[in-house]
C-alpha cells in the first residue's frame, strides 16, 4: 500500500525522512476540535503559531518529533505546515474504496426503501 493510502505523508526533517501520521491515539490525545483549533493557531501567525505547529508535530510523528525538538529547529515553516495540513487531510477522509457512513444507517435507509416498496409509498 502507498503512503498516501495508510495517510502517512513523509517529510524531509533536518535530514531524516519522517512519517506523519495522525493516529486515532494521536486524535484521541489532542481531540478532532483540539486538532482543528491547533491547526488554525499554527497558521493564523499569532503569538504561540510555533508552539501550535511543535504540538501537532509531536502528535503527527508518534513522538519522533519533540515539542523541544521543534521549537529549537532551524527547519523552515512553510513545508513542516504544508505536511500537516496534508496529513489532517488524509486522516479526516475516508479511504478510497471505503464504504461511507455508519453500516446500521445504511440497513435503515435500505429498511425503508423496502417498506416503502412493499407498501407503494416508493
Amino acid at each position: 500500500m502507498n503512503d498516501e493510502r495508510m495517510g502517512i505523508v513523509r517529510l524531509d526533517y533536518e535530514g531524516r525522512t519522517v512519517p506523519l501520521r495522525f493516529t486515532w491515539r494521536a486524535i484521541d490525545t489532542l481531540g478532532r476540535v483540539g486538532i482543528g483549533e491547533l491547526l488554525d493557531k499554527a497558521g493564523s501567525g499569532q503569538p504561540g503559531d510555533m508552539m501550535a505547529t511543535a504540538q501537532l508535530l509531536e502528535a503527527a510523528s508518534g513522538g519522533e518529533i519533540s515539542v523541544d525538538e521543534a521549537m529549537n529547529s532551524a527547519m523552515p515553516f512553510a513545508p513542516v505546515y504544508v505536511a500537516l495540513l496534508k496529513a489532517w487531510s488524509l486522516a479526516a477522509r475516508q479511504p478510497q474504496g471505503a464504504t461511507p457512513g455508519n453500516p446500521l444507517n445504511r440497513l435503515w435507509t435500505s429498511s425503508k426503501r423496502l417498506w416503502g416498496r412493499l407498501t407503494g409509498r416508493g
